[in-house]
């Protein structure tokens, strides 16, 4: 799975324009997946150019989907909604999820038919659903895809988690720091606060990753702020050292908030929200980049 930049700040009261989260296309030959025959359907295309059929009720496991649905406009059984961070092997484990727990409340507990479908042997494969279920704000896919990894995991007690960047560079983090990530705090947590034996190989390159760590370990401790889509971004104050790391261009920055969002690593996110835009730039201003 490949994670780019593309994300919608709008948890910290910015939208960036929606084709920098999920651009959209017209659909062209569309490969039938689950439920052809539903009246509804959405048009998914992954990163590696595979397009997939999902019904309106199993799309909404996913609030990114949601939000590029909503802020495009795109209605059903027209424009294909590509979520060009996703590949089509993990949409192949994703989608029938979503199709198979469409009608009512996902269980708690993991069912043995979800234990059967997200289950891989493969320690990358369980890792990479872990991360596509963080990107695309499926909460109850995250939470079970987190437990089944974290499952075949043999753990241990040293007070730090070791993080391998997808270009092979291998990081240490405290435990204290890692917590700063939510989508960290939430694997520790169901190894009962021990670390991996072995590094999680996370979507960001070594360069990123050595920003996202460098941060947490300086806020490590700190309160994970809240992110409310009401508060102005802006109220934020950023501290000097945020200012100094975060000495990058456009193109970097947007990057490195698309790792840092991947991650959920909320407190960065938002500091690195207000260094990159700033009082002078508006909204619009920032859509017309785009």
């Amino acid at each position: 799975m490949i994670i780019h930049a593309n994300v919608i700040v709008n948890n910290i009261g910015l939208l960036l324009l929606p084709s920098f989260f999920c651009g959209y296309h017209e659909a062209a030959e569309v490969r039938a997946t689950c439920y052809p025959n539903e009246m509804s359907l959405y048009n998914i295309s992954s990163d590696d150019g595979r397009n997939f059929r999902v019904s309106a009720d199993a799309v909404k496991h996913s609030e990114s989907f949601m939000e590029c649905i909503s802020v495009n406009k795109i209605a059903a059984n027209s424009r294909a909604v590509s979520e060009h961070s996703v590949s089509g092997a993990i949409l192949d484990r994703i989608i029938p999820w979503c199709e198979h727990h469409k009608y009512g409340n996902v269980p708690n507990k993991v069912t043995e038919w979800d234990r059967t479908h997200l289950t891989s042997k493969n320690r990358k494969d369980r890792m990479n659903l872990v991360l596509a279920a963080s990107l695309l704000k499926m909460k109850d896919l995250k939470r079970m895809s987190i437990q089944l990894f974290c499952e075949q995991e043999t753990s241990q007690d040293t007070g730090f988690i070791h993080l391998q960047s997808k270009d092979g560079r291998a990081f240490q983090m405290s435990l204290n720091a890692a917590k700063q990530s939510l989508l960290l705090a939430q694997i520790l947590e169901n190894l009962s606060g021990k670390s991996p034996v072995f590094p999680i190989t996370v979507d960001s390159t070594s360069a990123q990753l050595d920003i996202l760590v460098k941060w947490c370990e300086y806020h490590k401790g700190e309160p994970i702020p809240v992110m409310d889509p009401r508060q102005n971004p802006f109220d934020a104050t950023v501290p000097q050292f945020d200012k100094d790391l975060l000495r990058f261009g456009n193109q970097k920055m947007m990057e490195i908030i698309g790792a840092g969002a991947a991650l959920e690593i909320n407190g960065f996110v938002k500091n690195a929200t207000k260094t990159w835009i700033g009082k002078e730039l508006s909204v619009e201003r920032l859509s017309a980049m785009f």
